[in-house]
Protein backbone atom coordinates (compact mmCIF):
# COMPACT_ATOMS: atom_id res chain seq x y z
CA UNK A 1 0.00 0.00 0.00
CA UNK A 2 1.11 3.37 -1.09
CA UNK A 3 0.17 7.10 -0.86
CA UNK A 4 0.15 7.13 -4.74
CA UNK A 5 -2.92 5.08 -4.05
CA UNK A 6 -5.45 7.59 -2.37
CA UNK A 7 -3.87 10.53 -4.27
CA UNK A 8 -1.79 11.98 -7.15
CA UNK A 9 0.53 14.07 -5.02
CA UNK A 10 1.44 13.81 -1.57
CA UNK A 11 0.00 16.85 -0.18
CA UNK A 12 -3.09 15.53 -1.82
CA UNK A 13 -6.30 15.40 0.79
CA UNK A 14 -6.34 11.98 -0.04
CA UNK A 15 -2.87 10.96 0.27
CA UNK A 16 -2.72 13.04 3.71
CA UNK A 17 -5.94 11.35 5.53
CA UNK A 18 -4.21 7.75 4.28
CA UNK A 19 -1.03 8.73 6.17
CA UNK A 20 -3.05 10.33 8.99
CA UNK A 21 -4.87 7.03 9.20
CA UNK A 22 -1.83 5.20 9.13
CA UNK A 23 -0.06 6.93 12.12
CA UNK A 24 -3.23 7.10 14.39
CA UNK A 25 -3.58 3.30 14.32
CA UNK A 26 0.42 2.92 15.37
CA UNK A 27 0.44 5.12 18.08
CA UNK A 28 1.47 3.69 21.06
CA UNK A 29 1.92 4.02 25.06
CA UNK A 30 4.94 1.73 25.93
CA UNK A 31 5.49 1.60 29.35
CA UNK A 32 8.53 1.52 30.92
CA UNK A 33 12.20 2.02 29.49
CA UNK A 34 14.32 1.73 26.17
CA UNK A 35 15.81 -1.17 27.25
CA UNK A 36 12.99 -2.65 29.12
CA UNK A 37 10.72 -2.09 25.94
CA UNK A 38 13.46 -4.13 23.49
CA UNK A 39 13.75 -6.44 25.86
CA UNK A 40 10.07 -7.20 26.01
CA UNK A 41 9.94 -7.33 22.22
CA UNK A 42 13.14 -9.68 21.82
CA UNK A 43 11.78 -12.09 25.58
CA UNK A 44 12.46 -15.57 23.40
CA UNK A 45 12.84 -14.56 20.05
CA UNK A 46 15.81 -15.30 17.52
CA UNK A 47 17.11 -11.59 17.43
CA UNK A 48 19.62 -9.94 15.13
CA UNK A 49 21.30 -6.46 17.10
CA UNK A 50 22.10 -4.14 14.37
CA UNK A 51 24.98 -2.08 15.58
CA UNK A 52 26.07 -4.27 18.43
CA UNK A 53 29.88 -3.09 18.89
CA UNK A 54 29.74 -0.94 22.16
CA UNK A 55 33.00 1.11 23.24
CA UNK A 56 32.34 -0.17 26.66
CA UNK A 57 31.32 -4.07 25.51
CA UNK A 58 34.08 -5.41 27.70
CA UNK A 59 32.23 -4.06 30.88
CA UNK A 60 29.11 -7.20 30.60
CA UNK A 61 25.83 -5.49 31.99
CA UNK A 62 24.74 -8.76 32.96
CA UNK A 63 21.34 -7.56 31.62
CA UNK A 64 21.65 -4.66 34.24
CA UNK A 65 23.71 -1.85 32.39
CA UNK A 66 23.39 0.47 29.90
CA UNK A 67 24.81 -1.33 26.81
CA UNK A 68 21.83 -3.09 24.86
CA UNK A 69 23.53 -6.18 23.18
CA UNK A 70 23.36 -7.94 26.69
CA UNK A 71 20.37 -6.72 27.57
CA UNK A 72 19.14 -8.43 24.25
CA UNK A 73 21.27 -11.51 24.53
CA UNK A 74 20.01 -11.78 28.11
CA UNK A 75 16.18 -11.62 27.30
CA UNK A 76 15.87 -13.50 23.47
CA UNK A 77 16.44 -17.34 23.08
CA UNK A 78 19.17 -16.78 20.40
CA UNK A 79 20.62 -13.17 19.26
CA UNK A 80 23.33 -12.87 16.83
CA UNK A 81 25.17 -9.09 17.13
CA UNK A 82 25.91 -7.47 13.43
CA UNK A 83 27.92 -4.64 13.33
CA UNK A 84 30.56 -3.20 10.28
CA UNK A 85 33.27 -2.52 12.66
CA UNK A 86 35.61 -5.44 11.89
CA UNK A 87 38.04 -5.00 14.91
CA UNK A 88 35.23 -4.47 17.75
CA UNK A 89 33.62 -7.98 16.02
CA UNK A 90 36.75 -9.83 16.78
CA UNK A 91 36.61 -8.56 20.16
CA UNK A 92 33.84 -9.43 21.03
CA UNK A 93 33.78 -12.73 19.09
CA UNK A 94 37.23 -12.97 21.23
CA UNK A 95 35.12 -12.32 24.66
CA UNK A 96 32.01 -14.95 23.58
CA UNK A 97 30.07 -13.07 21.93
CA UNK A 98 27.69 -14.73 19.20
CA UNK A 99 28.51 -12.16 15.95
CA UNK A 100 28.45 -11.54 12.71
CA UNK A 101 30.66 -9.00 10.44
CA UNK A 102 28.90 -7.05 7.59
CA UNK A 103 27.83 -3.95 6.35
CA UNK A 104 23.65 -3.74 5.57
CA UNK A 105 24.04 -1.34 2.54
CA UNK A 106 26.23 -4.42 1.29
CA UNK A 107 26.96 -8.50 0.71
CA UNK A 108 24.32 -9.93 3.60
CA UNK A 109 25.00 -13.06 2.95
CA UNK A 110 26.76 -13.87 6.39
CA UNK A 111 23.69 -12.00 8.02
CA UNK A 112 21.31 -14.98 5.45
CA UNK A 113 22.91 -17.88 6.69
CA UNK A 114 21.87 -17.01 9.69
CA UNK A 115 18.32 -16.24 9.58
CA UNK A 116 15.44 -16.09 9.55
CA UNK A 117 15.09 -14.06 12.67
CA UNK A 118 11.86 -13.14 14.48
CA UNK A 119 12.73 -9.81 14.89
CA UNK A 120 15.83 -7.42 14.28
CA UNK A 121 16.56 -4.74 16.89
CA UNK A 122 18.33 -1.10 15.81
CA UNK A 123 19.06 0.51 18.81
CA UNK A 124 20.53 4.67 17.97
CA UNK A 125 21.93 3.27 14.67
CA UNK A 126 19.16 5.10 12.03
CA UNK A 127 20.28 8.46 12.95
CA UNK A 128 24.00 7.79 11.88
CA UNK A 129 23.50 6.23 8.06
CA UNK A 130 23.79 7.93 5.32
CA UNK A 131 21.08 5.71 3.45
CA UNK A 132 18.38 4.95 5.96
CA UNK A 133 16.52 3.10 4.04
CA UNK A 134 19.02 0.32 3.41
CA UNK A 135 17.83 -0.73 7.26
CA UNK A 136 14.55 -1.23 6.41
CA UNK A 137 15.48 -3.13 3.29
CA UNK A 138 18.22 -4.83 4.92
CA UNK A 139 15.65 -6.04 7.77
CA UNK A 140 12.95 -7.66 5.12
CA UNK A 141 15.57 -9.50 3.80
CA UNK A 142 16.26 -11.76 7.07
CA UNK A 143 13.38 -11.00 9.03
CA UNK A 144 10.69 -14.42 8.58
CA UNK A 145 7.03 -13.38 7.60
CA UNK A 146 5.84 -11.80 10.89
CA UNK A 147 8.92 -10.91 12.12
CA UNK A 148 9.30 -7.15 13.49
CA UNK A 149 12.34 -4.34 12.99
CA UNK A 150 12.21 -2.79 16.21
CA UNK A 151 14.10 0.51 15.74
CA UNK A 152 15.00 3.06 19.08
CA UNK A 153 16.10 6.59 17.84
CA UNK A 154 16.40 9.94 19.36
CA UNK A 155 13.03 11.88 19.22
CA UNK A 156 13.09 15.24 17.08
CA UNK A 157 10.04 16.66 19.18
CA UNK A 158 11.18 16.38 22.71
CA UNK A 159 11.03 19.84 24.21
CA UNK A 160 14.66 20.07 24.63
CA UNK A 161 15.37 19.14 20.88
CA UNK A 162 12.56 21.71 20.04
CA UNK A 163 14.45 24.40 22.19
CA UNK A 164 18.03 24.02 21.20
CA UNK A 165 17.17 24.17 17.38
CA UNK A 166 15.13 27.52 18.53
CA UNK A 167 18.16 28.83 20.49
CA UNK A 168 20.78 27.50 18.34
CA UNK A 169 22.16 25.32 21.26
CA UNK A 170 24.49 22.42 19.75
CA UNK A 171 24.71 19.78 22.22
CA UNK A 172 23.30 16.74 20.22
CA UNK A 173 26.05 13.59 19.13
CA UNK A 174 28.20 15.38 16.29
CA UNK A 175 28.22 11.74 14.29
CA UNK A 176 23.94 11.88 13.98
CA UNK A 177 22.91 12.91 10.44
CA UNK A 178 19.01 13.03 10.41
CA UNK A 179 16.01 13.07 12.91
CA UNK A 180 13.24 9.99 12.11
CA UNK A 181 9.74 11.33 12.58
CA UNK A 182 6.71 8.99 12.40
CA UNK A 183 5.27 10.01 8.46
CA UNK A 184 8.78 9.32 7.36
CA UNK A 185 9.53 6.21 8.50
CA UNK A 186 5.88 4.74 7.40
CA UNK A 187 7.00 6.29 4.51
CA UNK A 188 10.11 4.03 4.23
CA UNK A 189 8.26 1.48 5.66
CA UNK A 190 5.90 1.40 2.25
CA UNK A 191 8.82 1.75 0.17
CA UNK A 192 10.12 -1.31 1.41
CA UNK A 193 7.25 -3.45 1.90
CA UNK A 194 7.47 -3.17 5.56
CA UNK A 195 4.09 -1.68 8.09
CA UNK A 196 4.38 0.78 10.75
CA UNK A 197 2.50 -1.11 13.40
CA UNK A 198 3.54 0.92 16.58
CA UNK A 199 5.12 4.11 17.60
CA UNK A 200 5.49 6.40 20.93
CA UNK A 201 8.21 7.73 23.21
CA UNK A 202 10.32 6.65 26.23
CA UNK A 203 13.09 8.10 28.71
CA UNK A 204 13.42 11.73 29.67
CA UNK A 205 11.81 13.31 31.71
CA UNK A 206 10.93 10.93 34.18
CA UNK A 207 7.49 11.59 36.24
CA UNK A 208 8.02 13.60 39.11
CA UNK A 209 5.19 15.24 40.71
CA UNK A 210 4.55 18.12 38.62
CA UNK A 211 4.74 20.63 41.35
CA UNK A 212 8.45 19.79 42.45
CA UNK A 213 9.65 19.89 38.51
CA UNK A 214 7.89 23.47 38.04
CA UNK A 215 9.80 24.63 41.39
CA UNK A 216 13.01 22.56 40.03
CA UNK A 217 12.49 24.11 36.53
CA UNK A 218 12.02 27.79 38.12
CA UNK A 219 15.46 27.54 40.45
CA UNK A 220 17.65 26.22 37.76
CA UNK A 221 16.06 29.49 35.74
CA UNK A 222 16.76 31.57 38.54
CA UNK A 223 20.59 30.24 39.34
CA UNK A 224 21.38 30.79 35.33
CA UNK A 225 19.89 34.19 35.40
CA UNK A 226 22.65 34.95 38.40
CA UNK A 227 25.37 33.25 36.87
CA UNK A 228 24.68 34.99 33.33
CA UNK A 229 24.62 38.57 35.44
CA UNK A 230 28.25 37.71 36.55
CA UNK A 231 29.38 37.06 33.27
CA UNK A 232 28.99 33.10 32.59
CA UNK A 233 27.38 31.69 29.37
CA UNK A 234 26.02 28.89 27.81
CA UNK A 235 29.42 27.86 25.56
CA UNK A 236 27.88 25.66 23.31
CA UNK A 237 24.49 28.29 22.30
CA UNK A 238 24.77 31.20 20.02
CA UNK A 239 22.45 33.18 21.30
CA UNK A 240 23.34 36.78 22.95
CA UNK A 241 21.86 36.30 26.07
CA UNK A 242 23.64 32.19 26.25
CA UNK A 243 21.71 31.70 29.78
CA UNK A 244 24.25 28.81 31.45
CA UNK A 245 21.19 26.60 31.80
CA UNK A 246 21.41 22.52 32.33
CA UNK A 247 21.30 20.75 28.90
CA UNK A 248 18.61 18.79 30.65
CA UNK A 249 16.44 22.35 31.65
CA UNK A 250 12.94 22.31 30.43
CA UNK A 251 10.83 25.23 31.10
CA UNK A 252 7.60 25.56 32.73
CA UNK A 253 5.84 25.60 29.72
CA UNK A 254 7.80 22.19 28.27
CA UNK A 255 6.38 20.63 31.81
CA UNK A 256 3.29 21.25 31.45
CA UNK A 257 2.96 20.45 27.71
CA UNK A 258 4.95 16.86 28.90
CA UNK A 259 2.20 16.47 31.46
CA UNK A 260 -0.79 16.88 29.11
CA UNK A 261 0.74 14.88 26.45
CA UNK A 262 2.29 11.97 28.27
CA UNK A 263 0.42 9.35 27.11
CA UNK A 264 -0.04 10.79 23.40
CA UNK A 265 2.39 12.04 21.27
CA UNK A 266 5.87 12.20 21.34
CA UNK A 267 7.16 14.24 24.28
CA UNK A 268 9.74 11.64 25.43
CA UNK A 269 13.82 11.52 24.34
CA UNK A 270 13.28 8.25 22.68
CA UNK A 271 11.12 7.64 19.70
CA UNK A 272 10.44 3.78 19.30
CA UNK A 273 9.44 2.29 16.06
CA UNK A 274 7.92 -1.06 15.11
CA UNK A 275 7.75 -2.39 11.98
CA UNK A 276 6.42 -5.35 10.75
CA UNK A 277 6.77 -7.83 7.78
CA UNK A 278 3.68 -9.12 6.39
CA UNK A 279 2.48 -13.03 6.89
CA UNK A 280 2.18 -13.40 3.57
CA UNK A 281 5.58 -12.41 2.66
Amino acid sequence: MSWRDHGDHPNSAGALEYRHRQLKRAATVFKGSRINTVRRFAKDKKVLDVGCVSHDFHIHSGGKGMWLHDHVVEAAAECVGLDYDEVGIKAMRDAGYDVVHADISGDLAPVMERGPFDVVVAGEIIEHLAAPQDLLAMARQVLRPGGQLVITTPNPYSPRRNRAGALGTTWENVDHVMYAFPSGIAEMADRTGLELTKYGSVGFPAAKPLAKELAESVQMLAKAVRARAKGKRNPLSRERFGLPLPLHWLSPGDLLLVRLRRRRGLVRETSIYVLTKAVDS
